[in-house]
């Protein structure tokens, strides 16, 4: 009964958040920490090199998509370690009901623990469950290839909790540029991520829509990649995709509106 009780009265104090030089002190460790996960992918991918080398010898398509598989989960797995180490420095560092809470201040953290790659974005909003925040960034793995990441947060009565994660398939995607988009939903927050891999086809551009409603972190759109460079211009009420498609020789020129959960394509708006 008393470790019950004592069990409660733990689980109701709320976290306590950092002074500036406990603050200074969580960048730098959560920084250490990121990049000791980071620094286990060379090793990974020679270890899986030398498989590929061994097994060519005798069956070269089975026994490689065997060792590719093996080597993908296991940089999967650094890269939650990565971004579970950037969790639990915002759940430490970042108090949500504080006036001083923004979402500069947080990427500049951002920049400050993750290793360079790409720009970190930071939004923050609120329903009547209270303030949320959702973070986009990202990890270099090697050889052109990206971790991506939208993480989702809630203020709860102990603080920071996370509440979702995005899928994986903005993976391997470079040049990744975030939107924040009109939604006719209160509170809801929505994200448009667009970013590009570039082979000897030209520029493959690939685009996700996230939303956010304080609860669920939902994915709203999965389009199919297309070939070209296109440019987001996003308005009060709508979002535009123009530019040339590089296969087709033609412009592009797409509407679309957000609302009501779901993304819809209209006429093109001058």
């Amino acid at each position: 009964m008393i470790r019950a009780s004592l069990a409660a009265l733990l689980l109701s104090i709320p976290v306590q958040h950092t002074t500036s030089s406990s603050h200074d002190a969580a960048i730098r460790s959560t920084k250490e920490r990121v990049r000791a996960h980071l620094s286990k992918v060379p090793g990974v991918i020679d270890a899986a090199s030398k498989a590929f080398q061994t097994n060519c010898l005798t069956d070269c398509r089975d026994a490689n998509k065997k060792i590719a598989d093996k080597m993908q989960i296991q940089l999967d797995a650094i890269s939650a370690a990565a971004s579970e180490a950037v969790d639990a420095f915002l759940i430490r560092t970042v108090d949500l009901k504080s006036p001083a809470a923004s979402s500069v201040q947080v990427e500049n953290d951002l920049r400050a623990v993750l290793p360079e790659f790409g720009e970190p974005r930071v939004f923050i909003g609120a329903t009547k469950a209270g303030p949320y925040l959702i973070a986009v960034f990202g990890f270099a793995i090697s050889g052109g290839d990206s971790s991506i990441t939208v993480r989702a947060y809630k203020w709860t009565t102990r603080g920071l909790a996370l509440a979702g994660v995005s899928e994986k398939t903005m993976n391997g995607h470079a040049g990744i540029q975030t939107f924040r988009v009109p939604t006719d939903q209160p509170g809801e927050t929505c994200l448009l991520l667009s970013g590009f891999k570039i082979n000897a086809n030209g520029p493959r551009n690939r685009m996700r829509l996230y939303s956010f409603d304080g609860n669920t972190l939902r994915t709203l759109w999965m389009p199919a990649d297309a070939w070209g460079d296109f440019k987001i211009t996003v308005s009060d009420h709508y979002f535009t995709v123009t530019g040339m498609y590089y296969r087709d020789d033609r412009l592009r020129h797409d509407t679309y509106v957000v609302g009501d959960g779901t993304i819809t394509e209209v006429r093109p708006i001058k």
